[in-house]
């Protein structure tokens, strides 16, 4: 009789355990779309996903509230493929794409150099950086006269020539700037008090 009690209760044991097991699968009716919902068929009627595998497809369809990319902090459904280093798309707003495509000008100024000071020319060619940083050939300097040579072979033509005091004036107006002090020449770099010395 001992025997027989021992058998039911390990036979209820192991019912109980199937049962767990089976709970464990999400088999109810609408789909959480979280990590550990393994439905093999997807039955929430707002994801319309074909089958439920909590993988981000970065389709347009797909409206899952988990995102299971790689890099992506949210699902924004802008890719036609995974986002990853190769992502090149340039309606991509996700904050980890950093491939984005450079930026180039219509048309251009030029800056007339001509009789310029040493340190009024350093200042300007630092401000044609910034400038072409932002907006690539958006400012072309001339500093001796054959360089309209390369505008004339090229057949471009500034739609304004701008002195080098001018341009300089409206670069530190539009950038955060530091005015050179000539007597700090102690403090800055060689190459750059070199620089001025030429």
């Amino acid at each position: 009789m001992k025997s027989l009690g021992h058998f039911f209760l390990i036979l209820l044991m192991c019912l109980l355990t199937v049962a767990t097991f089976a709970s464990c699968g999400d088999d109810d009716d609408d789909d959480s779309d979280a990590v550990s919902d393994d439905d093999t068929a997807d039955d929430d009627t707002v994801d319309d996903d074909t089958s439920d595998d909590d993988d981000d497809d970065d389709t347009v369809t797909d409206d899952d509230t988990v995102d299971d990319d790689d890099d992506d902090t949210t699902d924004d459904d802008d890719d036609t493929s995974d986002d990853d280093t190769a992502d090149d798309d340039t309606t991509d707003d996700d904050t980890g794409d950093d491939d984005t495509e450079p930026v180039f000008a219509d048309e251009f100024r030029a800056v007339e150099m001509g009789s310029a000071s040493p340190a009024l020319k350093i200042a300007a060619h630092a401000c044609q950086g910034l400038y072409n940083d932002e907006l690539g050939g958006s400012v072309y300097t001339l500093s001796n006269s054959t360089d309209p040579i390369w505008l004339d072979e090229l057949e471009l033509e500034p739609v304004e020539t701008i002195s080098a005091a001018d341009f300089v004036a409206e670069c530190a107006a539009q950038y955060p700037c530091v005015k050179y002090d000539y007597t700090q020449q102690g403090l800055i770099p060689a190459v750059i008090t070199a620089g001025v010395a030429l």
